[in-house]
């Protein structure tokens, strides 16, 4: 970093004496190093809040059974399905739901988990993730003293009849 910010500094006037190129030329180091901050520090430290590749790899590891996963469909499922390495069964929570026959993983929020109790089925929970949809930061979420605001609970449970 040290040699980064010292080519924004002094690069440019090696290279050149003209303002316009040195100018553009600072620019694009100083993009650069916002790259590196951001692609290595900043984004690498959000990605513990994208909960359905956190619930993915967790399963991934922890079901040697090969029970079937089961996701509500929400906003939020679509990294679930890029991480997960089995096959993933993607329900509607507005609809009657048709989930597998014996048992199952499932990963949802602690509200569904709660309505599965309430409609007779035994919920095992396995893991629990704080949930936030990264690709959208707002100041709240930025900001450690508000974040636990913005959070959504999650779970992976293990579900039977």
């Amino acid at each position: 970093m040290a040699a980064l910010l010292f080519a924004l500094v002094f690069l440019p006037q090696g290279i050149t004496s003209a303002i316009i190129p040195q100018v553009v030329l600072r620019t694009l180091i100083a993009s650069f190093l916002i790259n590196i901050y951001l692609n290595t520090v900043f984004y690498a430290s959000l990605l513990k809040y994208q909960a359905g590749s956190q619930a993915a790899m967790w399963i991934n590891a922890h079901n040697p059974a090969n029970f079937p996963v089961v996701q509500v469909n929400d906003d939020y499922v679509s990294a679930m399905n890029f991480y997960i390495a089995s096959p993933i069964i993607t329900v509607n929570d507005d609809v009657k739901a048709v989930y597998p026959v014996g048992t199952f993983m499932m990963y949802a929020t602690v509200d569904k988990m709660r309505s599965l109790t309430q409609q007779g089925y035994k919920v095992k929970t396995l893991k629990t993730f704080e949930r936030y949809w990264v690709s959208r930061l707002k100041l709240s979420f930025l900001d450690k003293n508000t974040r636990e605001s913005q959070l959504t609970q999650t779970e992976v449970a293990l579900i039977s009849r």
